[in-house]
């Protein structure tokens, strides 16, 4: 009886996390959607990039490392990459937290980490390198605190997930 009274306080600590893991999942699921989109109509403008160059050329005398054609090409690519790739884990995200299965959420939880590790990193490397640092560095890591802020409810779901069918069945810990 006291195993049954511990899963249930378990199951209603996790229905708001369940409710904000559900959003998160969505969201990033339309998000990373409009991304791709906008990656795939980039690429496929092959003026678009190129106009983009000319102009980045003409405002800073070509001094912007970014500001080539096969720069912007492979960032794009990258992009393209890392937004198939999170698609996949939003999609994972939704069906873990549906189905109670903790472990759809780990390629949510890792592509997020390394994306919170990588802003992180970027804004110490490139951003305090730049004009006016104190300001595109504050913007960063605004953007890496609120990407954090978003990763630590669902990692917390996750571990509570991961308790809560370790009791119910004994294994999965």
């Amino acid at each position: 009886m006291q195993k049954e009274t511990r899963i249930i306080k378990l199951r209603n600590k996790m229905c708001s996390k369940i409710g904000f893991g559900l959003f998160i999942g969505y969201g990033t699921l339309i998000a990373f959607s409009i991304i791709l989109i906008g990656a795939i109509g980039c690429l496929a403008d092959k003026n678009l990039i190129d106009e983009y160059v000319r102009d980045m050329a003409a405002k800073d005398n070509g001094t912007n490392i970014f500001a080539t054609a096969s720069a912007i090409r492979f960032l794009t690519v990258f992009l393209l990459i890392a937004g198939v790739l999170m698609i996949i884990a939003a999609v994972h995200l939704i069906k873990g937290i549906e189905k109670k299965r903790p472990t759809y959420l780990i390629p949510w939880l890792l592509i997020t980490f390394i994306s919170i590790v990588g802003d992180f990193i970027y804004n110490f490397v490139v951003l305090l390198k730049s004009e006016n640092p104190a300001i595109k560095f504050m913007f960063g890591m605004s953007f890496v605190v609120l990407q954090a802020a978003i990763f630590y409810p669902i990692y917390s779901l996750y571990r509570q997930m991961r308790k809560a069918k370790f009791q119910a069945t004994g294994e999965g810990l």
